[in-house]
């Protein structure tokens, strides 16, 4: 990394630098083993760091603990995960805004490293770096367990994107899947002042909706390949294919329904704020999203299939340009054969959930 997250701490500063937002969401067993990871950094100064955990749950063991570490916490009764980042974000000062998923972890070094990107660069408004997949126990997963998403971004190396830059790397910016996984993300504050009040109430996409909010400040982007996150994949990973029967199965498309009415919502953003990319982007994704939907569930039927492939196409003009090919591939093998179509599709992610299992 470059980095040396056991140098000397430098000079004390009078305020926190980032403040990291810690959300659990449902899940205890391993919220302490990710604020362990934000106390660990090193590298920085005494108060550098604010930590808040946010929590829908009460448990005193863990609050005494949390107390012990000098950690803030609240425990609110608010259910959708982006009400508890809006909350979170309103209680914490630092210009600089980082999250961490309760069920993630910070590597040593990461926040020191971002912050000096940070500051050294005052265009720069968003930040996302790479992760290394962990299972449940925390070990490391293979390298087939990671996506074609994650190989693209290692072999092209970093890159900083310009806000003029973004039409010419967007081809480029989809395949690193740059609004993927919240605790890999750090933001300035203000790309996050009129994003909070949609927040509240939404279920999904919350990686999604920082990112699209930093698309339409019209900020300079970090890619950064470095797998400073740890992501937990387990079998309550219910963003992750999880299996083809029973209740893996119900469980995959409900997250997926959660998951298009919150970027319907942040589409419906982006057309209002967002530069001419941005809504490249967000209508591919939105569009695309819905066909495999579509032939996972065969929800509306042919007609609605139709429906939306006609959309990916014409939303807007360049649509096909960023999106997978493959989508409108399923989508018109689901209009041929579609229960073929949804066997296959199933078998195929069912083969990756393994791989990475």
């Amino acid at each position: 990394m470059g980095d040396d997250p056991d140098g000397p701490d430098r000079s004390p500063v009078a305020g926190p630098v980032v403040s990291v937002v810690v959300v659990a969401h449902g899940r205890k067993a391993f919220l302490l083993g990710a604020v362990r990871s934000v106390r660990s950094q090193g590298g920085l100064p005494a108060g550098a760091v604010e930590i808040l955990v946010v929590k829908d749950f009460a448990d005193r063991g863990i609050d005494d603990a949390l107390d012990r570490e000098g950690v803030g916490h609240l425990e609110t009764e608010e259910g959708p995960l982006g009400s508890k980042i809006a909350l979170g974000v309103a209680r914490t000062r630092a210009p600089l805004v980082a999250f961490l998923e309760d069920d993630d972890e910070f590597v040593p070094g990461r926040l020191r490293r971002v912050v000096d990107l940070f500051e050294r660069d005052p265009d720069l408004g968003y930040y996302r770096n790479g992760q290394r997949r962990i299972d449940a126990e925390g070990r490391d997963l293979p390298a087939a367990a990671y996506g074609a998403a994650h190989h693209h971004l290692q072999s092209a190396g970093p890159r900083r994107i310009a806000a003029a830059e973004l039409p010419r790397a967007l081809p480029w910016l989809r395949r690193t899947d740059p609004d993927f996984n919240l605790s890999s993300m750090v933001v300035r504050r203000e790309v996050l002042v009129g994003l909070r009040p949609s927040l509240r109430g939404r279920e999904a996409a919350i990686d999604s909706s920082v990112f699209y909010a930093a698309l339409s400040r019209r900020v300079a982007l970090w890619i950064d390949p470095e797998p400073l996150t740890r992501y937990r994949v387990h079998g309550t990973n219910v963003s992750l294919w999880a299996g083809t029967t029973g209740s893996a199965l119900a469980d995959r498309q409900a997250y997926l329904e959660r998951f298009l009415a919150s970027f319907g919502q942040i589409l419906h953003e982006v057309d209002r704020t967002g530069p001419d990319a941005a809504r490249q982007l967000a209508g591919s994704t939105y569009f695309g999203s819905r066909i495999l939907y579509r032939v996972l569930s065969g929800a509306g039927g042919r007609a609605a299939l139709v429906g939306d492939l006609r959309r990916l196409v014409g939303y807007p003009k360049a649509a096909p340009f960023t999106v997978r090919p493959d989508i409108p591939a399923w989508g018109i093998a689901a209009l041929l054969s579609p229960q073929l179509a949804r066997a296959a599709f199933r078998q195929r992610r069912t083969r990756e959930s393994r791989t990475a299992q």
